[in-house]
């Protein structure tokens, strides 16, 4: 066992000196729940091996051991307007818009500054790092004056010679930052707080991105390159670029810089028609002359929403030198797609000089007559960049280096996958390959600053956890099965505890042609064979099959069905099967929220090409899924295996925040908690939440807690003596504030259900979009696909010191690199071991019960991520909204109540209530 986790804790000291980059008077909250430290011994168990990490040691060792930061604020200085104009805009109601400096014109503004002033008074030689926003870190300190303010007047050529702007760059120092904290955080000199040690490292980053960013596009940690073998082309105007990241991090012993390969979805550039043909994949722009139907219209409106582009027909010459240009390649943002061409966009021009009467003119008439441009394609739509203000997409050219910021379809992402999959020994050579391409030891901002990188890979020592052997029904040939790399076969098994199938029906959204009635049945006897075969004891042999219009009313469509299967079977439906045409998400989402919110039915939806040769492996796993939907036990690990569980009542919660886009939910972030209802915690209850939009810290834990701690005694008739819970998307940044918020609702939730009742709680933050990989150091080490083997961990070398973390990469590599997950104990009254901890972790990564592999994450959070994927898919005005805790509550109808404290607990159907509807 651990020591006590309150003693020698990460502390937020309110009396520590401020090196956060916020100012130096502003301090820390006091945390309220401290932060569990590094066990004094880490774990033991498992086979030892040694993997490569793609982590590159790092020294400091600069004379200098502090970094100054300075917030920077660039504008735009423009030539004083006439007179005239001048009274106009003065009396004008609407405001001027400021302009917005474009990325990469700001990076030459700090550029220009550096080679035309750095050796003035004020910069004297100083190494400046700008991150392209705000934020500007100096080798030493600027002289700004009494009040630590400067501002510094720009001339900044245009790149094609053309002209000069001018801009002003004003500079507030913020912060002194010592870099030494980093060293006193690795070799443990000290307690360092995370803001600390954050806003060192924040320096270091940039400094690091400062030199590609000079290069290449960059966004973030990451930079990409457009190249011949390094991007490719999508579909629909979308091309992918392959790319680096670089991201610091402290280990034990050692600095490290983690670098890796990285991809990113790009706008093509270029002529904005030649994106628009793109997007529709024609080849001539007259295959748009009848118009666009109003549904493609939409798409193409959303795809080229916010997209930066520059006008062709503006030729207004160069300024006179040390004169502001008035830009004609100024760059706009398209705000809107007419459904007219512009030979039928028309508005009101005055004639005369501005002095005489209007006359209504059409945008291509404008063309013709202000520029002498006859345009080609006049039916073609024009974007709007403006009130009003359209441009014909013929004039526009997309500029370069726009990331993609919309989700790739099913398309893209499959040639996305295939682009960028590397089995692990080809991730590992490009990684190093770009190490070297990044020449650290010729990088000049490095050298300001005192920093080298050794070119090596890390080395480290990883531990191999033994794999949890499988139990299945009694029923079964062999009961008990050992996977091997991360993986089993269910031939001749039954499921642990099945359920029945007594009425149920099957629903196909589509032309019987294409899937005949004896077609379907054919599939359905296949099914039905499977699940029997599978242990499920009774499922009825002839459901009834109706066929429906996709584009139809589905939740008459389903009741029309549901009527027919409690003739047949004398039952309410238990089940729908739902065969699908397409993979569209749309018919999916109204699918779903017919049967979660208004039926209260279970669904199980499939793909249409799947009918015609039923394939028993795809037909079993579709039991396992109707198994756990409907309240069955695919299969358990057993007790003495999770002496965790064994041991005590203990309820296992997991836990994800998803912050969606307005164009999908429009309200705010989902917030998606799973709980335990068995001790074997196979099975999950599951409560979503609406919450402020970009809000982290799930405001409603306590009603949420108190559900699941209910559904956890009617399902045992025991109160948990225990919690552990799983939290999902929480970054360093977040950690103190999280526990202290989510811990303390749960602390209350406890209480108020009985007073005194105080269950310890282990609080495990879980981390899954990281950066870091790991490569076997030989093929013993490996699995088929050449990653390492499920159940490597390591808890050594590159976690930090003074945080209780480990890295698992619990599943097995189909295609590409496997990714670690990293967890991270916040809390730990129970005072669990890190072998504890480790293996109870990395046995729950078999417990997903729709497939028969382990999974690259604890089961609970992947249970609780597919909540919040379900709440995404869905429009919450349709929802069920409550307030107050319940058990078995709710009508199916949409009735809402008050909201408090910010959020909204969000409720299925009561005959789904309970059930794990969301497989």
């Amino acid at each position: 066992m651990s020591g006590n986790p309150q003693s020698g804790s990460i502390v937020l000291d309110p009396e520590a000196p401020s090196t956060s980059g916020v100012g130096e008077h502003e301090r820390q909250p006091v945390a309220k729940y401290e932060l569990a430290p590094r066990p004094s011994q880490p774990g033991r168990n498992g086979q030892r091996i040694m993997v490569k990490s793609n982590h590159f040691k790092l020294n400091v060792t600069g004379t200098e051991s502090n970094v100054y930061q300075y917030d920077i604020e660039l504008n735009q200085i423009r030539d004083p307007l006439p007179p005239h104009i001048a009274a106009q805009r003065q009396q004008s109601d609407r405001p001027a818009r400021p302009f917005k400096i474009p990325l990469e014109l700001s990076r030459r503004i700090i550029n220009t500054l550096v080679e035309t002033q750095g050796s003035g008074p004020e910069i004297d030689g100083a190494c400046l790092v700008y991150d392209g926003s705000k934020l500007v870190f100096t080798s030493k300190r600027l002289k700004l004056g009494r009040d630590k303010v400067h501002t510094f007047e720009i001339l900044v050529q245009e790149p094609d010679g053309s002209g000069q702007s001018k801009f002003s760059a004003k500079f507030t120092e913020v912060s002194q930052i010592d870099l030494t904290c980093l060293e006193d955080l690795v070799n443990n000199r000290r307690l360092v707080t995370i803001s600390e040690w954050q806003s060192a490292a924040q320096a270091l980053d940039i400094i690091f991105r400062m030199e590609p960013a000079s290069k290449y596009p960059s966004f973030g940690s990451s930079f990409f390159i457009k190249g011949e073998r390094s991007s490719m082309y999508l579909d629909k105007g979308v091309e992918v670029w392959r790319g680096f990241s670089q991201t610091i991090r402290p280990g034990i012993g050692h600095l490290f810089v983690n670098v890796d390969v990285a991809a990113m979805a790009f706008y093509l550039s270029g002529d904005l028609i030649e994106l628009v043909l793109k997007f529709f994949n024609f080849r001539d722009p007259y295959e748009l002359q009848r118009g666009i139907p109003d549904r493609e219209h939409a798409k193409l409106k959303r795809f080229l929403k916010g997209l930066a582009i520059t006008v062709t027909h503006r030729n207004d010459g160069g300024s006179k030198p040390g004169k502001s240009s008035r830009s004609s390649r100024k760059s706009f943002k398209i705000n809107g797609l007419s459904k007219e061409g512009a030979d039928r966009i028309t508005f009101e021009m005055r004639t005369g000089g501005g002095d005489g009467p209007t006359r209504n003119v059409s945008v291509a008439d404008y063309c013709s007559e202000r520029y002498n441009i006859r345009l080609k394609y006049p039916f073609l739509p024009c974007v709007e960049i403006g009130r009003g203000a359209f441009l014909p997409l013929e004039l526009c050219r997309v500029d370069p280096n726009q990331k993609y910021p919309r989700k790739l379809d099913e398309k893209q992402v499959a040639a996305m996958i295939k682009f960028t999959c590397q089995r692990p020994h080809d991730r590992c050579r490009s990684i190093e390959d770009g190490v070297r391409n990044l020449d650290y030891a010729r990088n000049s901002y490095l050298r300001s600053f005192g920093i080298s990188v050794n070119s090596r890979m890390h080395d480290i020592q990883a531990r191999r956890l033994e794999t949890p052997a499988i139990q299945y029904g009694g029923q079964s040939g062999e009961p008990i099965v050992q996977p091997r790399d991360g993986a089993w076969n269910m031939k001749a098994k039954k499921v642990y505890t099945p359920i029945e199938v007594k009425a149920w029906g099957v629903l196909v959204l589509g032309d019987a042609r294409r899937n005949p009635a004896h077609g379907v049945e054919r599939f359905v006897r296949t099914l039905v064979d499977t699940c029997l075969n599978t242990g499920l004891t009774d499922m009825y042999p002839r459901p009834p099959i109706n066929f429906a219009d996709p584009m139809g009313d589905i939740e008459g469509a389903i009741l029309k069905l549901g009527a027919e299967v409690k003739r047949a079977t004398g039952h309410r439906p238990e089940l729908i099967l739902v065969v699908l045409p397409t993979t569209a998400a749309s018919l999916y989402n109204s699918i779903k929220r017919v049967a979660y919110l208004k039926l209260g039915v279970h669904t199980q939806c499939m793909q249409s090409k799947h009918i015609g040769r039923p394939n028993p492996q795809y037909c079993a796993n579709l039991c396992l899924k109707i198994n756990v939907k409907l309240g069955g036990v695919n299969s358990v690990i057993s007790r003495d295996q999770m002496p965790v569980l064994g041991e005590r009542p203990t309820l296992i919660i997991g836990s994800d925040v998803s912050h969606l886009g307005p164009q999908q939910l429009g309200r705010g972030s989902t917030a998606a908690v799973v709980g335990s209802v068995n001790r074997s915690a196979t099975r999950y209850y599951a409560v979503l939440s609406q919450q402020p939009n970009r809000e982290e810290i799930i405001g409603g834990m306590k009603p949420i807690t108190k559900k699941l701690l209910r559904q956890y005694y009617n399902g045992t008739r025991v109160k948990p003596e225990r919690i552990i819970m799983y939290r999902d998307g929480v970054s360093e940044g977040q950690f103190q504030t999280v526990l202290d918020n989510e811990l303390d609702a749960i602390k209350e939730a406890c209480n108020e259900i009985e007073e005194g009742y105080n269950p310890k709680v282990t609080f495990i933050v879980l981390q899954k979009r990281i950066h870091t990989r790991f490569f076997p150091d030989n093929r013993n080490n490996a699995d088929r696909s050449g990653n390492c083997v499920p159940g490597t961990v390591v808890d050594t070398d590159i976690v930090n010191r003074q945080l209780n973390s480990f890295f698992l990469q619990s599943h097995s590599g189909i295609q590409g690199t496997s990714r670690p997950s990293h967890y991270i104990v916040l809390y730990d009254e129970n005072n669990l071991s890190a072998d504890e901890i480790q293996q109870t972790t990395y046995n729950m990564c078999y417990q997903y019960a729709i497939c028969t592999r382990s999974v690259s994450i604890v089961t609970p959070a992947y249970y609780a991520h597919r909540v919040a994927a379900r709440a995404s898919a869905h429009s919450l005005d349709d929802w069920d909204m409550e307030t107050e805790v319940s058990s078995g509550t709710g009508t199916g109808g949409a009735k809402k109540a008050q909201i408090q404290h910010g959020y909204e607990i969000l409720s299925v159907h009561e005959k789904l209530d309970g059930s794990m509807y969301y497989m």
